[in-house]
Formats: structure tokens, C-alpha cells, sequence
């Protein structure tokens, strides 16, 4: 479920962020089956280029990530992952990195 960061009312930008949208799971693991591989579903990804752009940003120096694909237009990520890397580890990196760019898409609106 996609909740809106903020919302026009009578002509200011008003920020409504919700005390429920930070208990709200960002990242969630469609499949981590093949070691070294997991695929997951990221919110407000799908249609998101600057969200991609910031993932791509964020993931990039990441030394447990080998490899890694981002689409849009489904709103997964796919993750090609080292020995010593989880797919929880994953999870989190991604879920900091989406959190640090709401927070950021926040402040730039306000």
C-alpha cells in the first residue's frame, strides 16, 4: 500500500507525515530460494525514478552487493549478493536507503 508524504490543501503544501508510515514495511522479499540471488518488492518504487537513482546511489559502495538490478516499472529490486551477505542484511540496506530518501523528499518540501 502506497501512503502519500504529503498533499496540496488551499494552495500550500502541507507535510502529512503519519506516525503509521514509519511502522509501514518498506521492503519485503518475493525470493531468496537461490543462494547468492533475492528479488524484492520495494514501496514507492514502482514509477520512481529519483527513488531508483537514490537505490542506485545507495547500493552502489555497498560491499556485500555484487550486482544489482532495479525496475520501475514493477517496483522490485533484484539483488546479486556475496558469501558472507544475507538476504536480511539486504533487506535492511535497502529498507535504510528508502527511509534516508523519504526523510530527504520530506525536508525538500517542506
Amino acid at each position: 500500500m502506497f501512503v502519500p508524504l504529503f498533499h496540496t490543501e488551499k494552495s500550500h503544501l502541507v507535510i502529512s507525515i503519519k506516525r503509521t508510515i514509519m511502522q509501514e514495511v518498506f521492503v519485503q522479499p518475493i525470493h531468496t530460494a537461490v543462494s547468492g540471488r533475492a528479488r524484492f518488492k520495494v514501496t514507492g518504487l514502482y514509477g520512481s525514478e529519483l527513488l531508483k537513482r537514490h537505490l542506485v546511489s545507495g547500493l552502489s559502495n555497498d560491499d556485500g552487493i555484487s550486482n544489482y538490478s532495479i525496475n520501475t516499472l514493477t517496483g522490485n529490486i533484484l539483488i546479486f549478493y556475496k558469501v558472507h551477505t544475507t538476504p536480511g542484511k539486504i533487506a535492511a540496506r535497502i529498507e535504510h536507503v528508502v527511509l534516508e530518501y523519504t526523510g530527504q523528499m520530506a525536508i525538500a518540501v517542506s
